[in-house]
């Protein structure tokens, strides 16, 4: 998501080289604190551990920005609605999680207004109803 969030939709992440080298740590009394010049930490136990290395190869490819916005098929909302609620802008970098979070604002707006077309048409009915 990190790369297509950077406009990265192609990035191809090969597989890991593993690696093991050994390490030399050297442990020191934390609890002592002399003053300066003596706030040297002396090590009292040094000890060889093997420390993984993990080596990711990735290639980003292009970056891709966006284009013309076109709104095509749309009957519910208006399309200067529609390109507010997505947020992409000609030109900007494209973001694939601004992408997906604008569809599900659209979503929820689609939602509300088809809640309230649904309200206006139980409650406008032309004929009286009749209750038995």
């Amino acid at each position: 998501m990190f790369y297509a969030d950077h406009g990265y939709i192609r990035a191809n992440i090969q597989d890991p080289v593993v690696e093991t080298k050994p390490n030399l740590v050297s442990h020191t009394l934390p609890l002592i604190k002399p003053r300066f010049p003596f706030g040297i930490p002396l090590p009292f136990w040094k000890k060889t551990l093997n420390r993984y290395y993990i080596t990711l190869k990735i290639e980003e490819n292009d970056q891709y920005k966006v284009g013309d916005v076109k709104i095509t098929g749309n009957k519910a909302l208006n399309d200067t609605t529609i390109k507010a609620v997505l947020g992409l802008n000609p030109g900007q970098i494209y973001n694939e999680s601004l992408l997906r979070k604008g569809f599900d604002n659209l979503k929820k707006i689609d939602l509300k207004q088809n809640l309230w077309e649904d309200r206006d048409d139980r409650f406008s009915t032309k004929e009286p109803v009749r209750i038995e």
